[in-house]
């Protein structure tokens, strides 16, 4: 159906579906996506089954078929390579799905008029030098090869698709997925003693939290025909603390609610816990254009870790893991 016909018939009123194609349904912030569909939107997702991000002949063809058959002008890539430590040895995958990925994303959403792309992006793309929260227009200086993949693959969006909306978050954390939250239960059903890093500092994001503010931007774009604000937005928790702080604050919360904790916590520096990748010291994100822009307000990450617990015991209890 023409583009044209379909915008008709949706100002009068008929039920049509706005389409909505989601590379990556399969990780946590696709899962959150796709289970947090509002009314009058549906979402396709797109596994690796049904075209492979890295293969450019495939990201062509997928794109062009929901845009022509689905009338699908939406595509959000929750598609990542995210395995910060094995990216160091693993750097041709990690650059082929962050940077060539993206880049055939952008240019194959570029191609079909009135599309736009939506990615997720990283704090990881700075060096973490900076006293306050990073903004948008912050200069990047990834310390490892994630947060370098990950900014090859903002620049090539950058390059390729004027119409884009890229949302760098940070700590992202629920029940879906592997994430420092469930780490942290899962290594108190197994010790006593845990020993956090003190002293990197960022904002803890609920991978819902992300989703519903993914759907905020879809939705007001779709009611903003004249939206000209497009490029780089920040999306992460309101409250900056380190990964010390936001454990204490996840078994504070698990303890309520019937969960294992350890009996003790240490706070230790980072040469202590020696890993591949280097982190950045200060990754906290300053959340004021997205804000502004689309007027969503940053996560509550304590309210998050409230919510992740509930999903994970419900899913517990009725057998359903991820």
């Amino acid at each position: 159906m023409p583009g044209n016909v379909w915008d008709l018939l949706r100002k009068l009123g008929r039920d049509i579906m706005t389409a909505v194609a989601v590379f990556g349904a399969g990780g946590q912030i696709g899962q959150a996506i796709h289970k947090l569909v509002p009314d009058g939107y549906q979402v396709i997702p797109v596994l690796k089954d049904m075209a492979d991000l890295t293969v450019q002949s495939q990201v062509i063809r997928i794109v062009q078929e929901l845009y022509q058959d689905h009338n699908c002008r939406f595509f959000i890539n929750a598609a990542a390579y995210t395995a910060v430590d094995l990216a160091e040895d693993d750097l041709e995958q990690a650059f082929t799905v962050n940077w060539k990925g993206a880049s055939y994303l952008a240019e194959a959403v570029a191609g079909c008029a009135g599309a736009c792309l939506l990615h997720l992006s990283t704090d990881y793309i700075f060096d973490g030098k900076k006293g306050r929260a990073y903004r948008e227009e912050d200069p990047a200086n990834p310390l490892c090869i994630y947060g370098l993949s990950k900014l090859a693959g903002e620049l090539a969006i950058s390059a390729q698709c004027p119409r884009h909306i890229m949302v760098r978050t940070s700590w992202v954390f629920g029940p879906d997925g592997k994430n420092f939250l469930k780490t942290m239960l899962s290594l108190a059903e197994r010790h006593k003693e845990l020993r956090i890093v003190n002293d990197q500092r960022g904002g803890p994001t609920y991978s819902y939290d992300i989703a519903r503010a993914f759907w905020g931007i879809v939705h007001h774009l779709e009611q903003t025909p004249a939206f000209d604000e497009w490029g780089i937005y920040h999306y992460g928790g309101a409250e900056s603390v380190t990964w010390y702080e936001f454990a204490r604050a996840i078994f504070e919360q698990a303890k309520e609610q019937g969960f294992s904790v350890p009996e003790r916590l240490v706070a230790i520096s980072s040469p202590e816990f020696p890993q591949k990748a280097l982190r950045p010291s200060n990754s906290f994100l300053d959340t004021s254009r997205v804000q502004r822009v689309f007027a969503i307000e940053p996560c509550s990450w304590r309210d998050g870790i409230r919510r992740a617990l509930q999903r994970l015991k419900s899913d517990s209890a009725t057998g359903v893991l991820s």
